[in-house]
């Protein structure tokens, strides 16, 4: 039995288990155990599994049992993604990701015949990633009025996104707890909860980061609302920042400054890795800066850096 993607077509073969689980779950029944399951630990991705979910579901039937599903079923529906509905090879792999640890789950309490270590992600090649240059920020910023609250609130989060290199669903996870003070006299840091290790990391920004953050303060902490989250949408809800605002805000904001560039709020992250490399050239910096776990990942930036990627390479060629 196997997967594999030739002409961004997936083929299966298999030959399912014999085993019969001694109740029937329905697909839908089975989505909402898994889902709970999944807040328990990681809230936000049982968010965006519900979609890719639901998007399968519908292909198979509401009624359908889990141990009807074939493992022909999620290759037909991963491929129909690819050639009918348009989507993105990203797209189809994470969905391929996302099913296997459904069937995973259900296969060990016998709802499942799926044999998940045969579905295998598919190969693409990932997008450049791209990165703004400091330039760049100030023109992004450029027109941001900090008199009013809502300039104010865009301004100070693109400035923490650019000093600190964090996801931005860690910055709209802030709350006024995590604040801290530090040795320098009215200059602050936080305590962020990386998204992927779930570690705690302190993290600091600029003397000017700062005095927009202490404005932002002055109006953040007189609210009469019920909330620690630091970041409020609106000056009078309780509403919390959300990813997809800080999104809309850096699409706009792009397209205000002219920027010829595909430019998300992860670009921030990106930039902030670049830099590290060009003043210290040490990819461990990156690592500790970022908060990753996995080393490879401070590596990958190297690619990004051309400068420094070059002078790497010379090191280890005769000229």
């Amino acid at each position: 039995m196997f997967i594999a993607k030739t002409k961004n077509i997936i083929k299966y073969n298999s030959s399912l288990s014999n085993y019969q689980p001694k109740e029937n779950v329905s697909f839908q029944k089975g989505i909402e155990v898994y889902l709970k399951w999944k807040k328990s630990y990681a809230p936000s991705a049982s968010k965006r599994y519900r979609t890719r979910l639901t998007h399968f579901m519908r292909y198979t039937g509401r009624s359908i049992s889990l141990n009807e599903i074939t493992g022909e079923q999620i290759v037909a529906f991963h491929n129909s993604m690819i050639s009918e509905q348009g989507y993105a090879p990203g797209t189809v792999s994470y969905s391929i990701i996302i099913l296997k640890d459904f069937f995973e789950f259900w296969g060990s309490r016998g709802q499942s015949n799926i044999r998940t270590k045969e579905l295998k992600r598919i190969r693409y090649a990932t997008p450049v990633k791209e990165t703004i240059n400091e330039t760049e920020f100030k023109l992004l910023t450029s027109n941001l009025d900090t008199r009013y609250y809502d300039d104010l609130l865009v301004k100070l989060v693109f400035s923490i996104l650019w000093d600190t290199g964090c996801r931005v669903s860690e910055v709209c996870d802030l709350n006024l707890s995590d604040l801290m003070d530090t040795k320098i006299q009215g200059h602050r840091c936080a305590s962020i909860r990386r998204r992927k290790s779930m570690k705690y990391n302190v993290v600091t920004w600029s003397k000017k980061t700062n005095e927009l953050l202490n404005t932002y303060l002055g109006i953040r902490l007189d609210m009469p609302i019920k909330t620690d989250a630091l970041f409020v949408a609106k000056r009078y809800s309780s509403q919390g920042l959300t990813t997809r605002s800080v999104q809309r805000w850096v699409s706009k904001h792009v397209a205000h400054a002219g920027l010829n560039k595909h430019i998300s709020p992860h670009s921030f992250r990106h930039s902030k890795a670049q830099r590290i490399l060009s003043q210290s050239q040490n990819v461990r910096d990156v690592q500790a800066v970022l908060g990753h776990t996995n080393p490879a990942s401070s590596f990958n930036y190297l690619n990004l850096n051309h400068e420094k990627l070059l002078e790497v390479s010379m090191k280890y060629l005769a000229l």
